[in-house]
């Protein structure tokens, strides 16, 4: 659900969902992504997220002759697939290059805080903190004063993971803590310029391995810990927990979730930032027979020829009375290999 805008306004006025150019996945997100809300894909590197995001941008410039799509890229490389279109679709999209955490927090605060007469005219209270580098565009030019109905951000784990010990140091606090701080600020931003411009942001995350704790073990996730191995994101959990002075043992395998949630700061508030995401969608590998037995569904026909095809797993909200997630599987047939 939207923030800030009446029940009523969003059933009279809600406009066509955005297709993401899957049938199957459209059907599980109502229609497809909606305006005034906030979208997460989550995945390894090189499963189908940014092709998943392309698609969903020529999707919605094919239907609307107006509107604009902005892409934030992280790595500086913006998707061949839409460079390589035709002349009047490259027009509509701009492509901006932002390489710290704090820039992206400042880029949303000029373009909501700001009015885009004076913008030019006033500096904004972050600006004096702000790099000098700041954005960049890296084709077309962006403009204060263009409305973007789309907004793709490629790489925001990235970015906040990168960032993420400087902020903690600065602020004195414990890295989970300034990374809800930090994620609550840029949601909170992100959530008014939808509703400021009825425009929907597609945020595309890198995904990483950690251990899954069911949620009705109330602060399971304080018993987390890294394992020495080299690399930060690995993560166990111990292999008792007590309960009622009673220890119990605890079945925690290792699980793919999005790197906002599982990094260096793990922790059990995460779902103070996550409310301003409307639907998460995680994208897997998954054994051909197991999707033709389960789903009932061919995905041979653009198989890897290794037995196996992609799967998103389209999160849903969480139930009221046992606090866990629902999510659907989606067959994931495309060809990008």
């Amino acid at each position: 659900m939207s923030f800030g805008v009446p029940l009523s306004q969003l059933i009279v006025n809600a406009p066509k969902p955005i297709s993401t150019g899957l049938t199957a996945l459209d059907n599980e997100l109502d229609g497809g992504f909606r305006y005034k809300s906030s979208y997460e894909i989550y995945g390894i590197p090189g499963i189908g997220k940014t092709w998943l995001a392309s698609e969903t941008v020529k999707t919605y410039l094919q239907e609307n002759d107006d509107g604009k799509v902005l892409w934030i890229t992280t790595s500086g490389v913006a998707p061949q697939m839409l460079l390589r279109s035709e002349a009047e679709v490259k027009e509509r999209i701009d492509y901006i290059r932002i390489t710290k955490f704090t820039e992206l927090l400042y880029f949303y605060q000029k373009q909501v805080m700001s009015e885009p007469d004076s913008i030019s005219q006033s500096q904004s209270p972050a600006e004096s903190a702000m790099p000098s580098t700041g954005t960049e565009a890296i084709t077309n030019d962006t403009n204060s004063n263009d409305n973007y109905r789309l907004v793709i951000i490629d790489g925001l784990s990235r970015l906040l993971n990168l960032q993420l010990h400087s902020l903690s140091k600065k602020n004195c606090t414990t890295l989970h803590d300034t990374k809800c701080r930090y994620l609550i600020i840029l949601m909170t931003l992100i959530t008014k310029y939808n509703n400021k411009n009825n425009a929907c942001h597609v945020i595309l995350n890198d995904s990483m391995n950690t251990t899954y704790v069911p949620e009705n073990n109330g602060g399971a996730e304080d018993e987390l810990e890294m394992v020495e191995d080299g690399f930060n994101f690995f993560v166990k959990s111990h292999n008792y927990l007590y309960e009622n002075n009673k220890r119990r043992r605890v079945y925690a395998p290792n699980v793919i979730r999005s790197a906002l949630v599982a990094n260096n700061a793990l922790g059990n508030r995460d779902s103070r930032w996550e409310i301003f995401i409307k639907r998460r969608i995680g994208i897997f590998w998954e054994w051909e027979d197991k999707v033709t037995r389960n789903l009932d569904t061919e995905c041979s026909k653009k198989a890897t020829g290794n037995g196996r095809c992609r799967v998103a797993l389209v999160h849903k909200d969480r139930q009221k009375s046992s606090q866990s997630l629902n999510f659907s599987v989606v067959p994931f047939d495309i060809d990008i290999d």
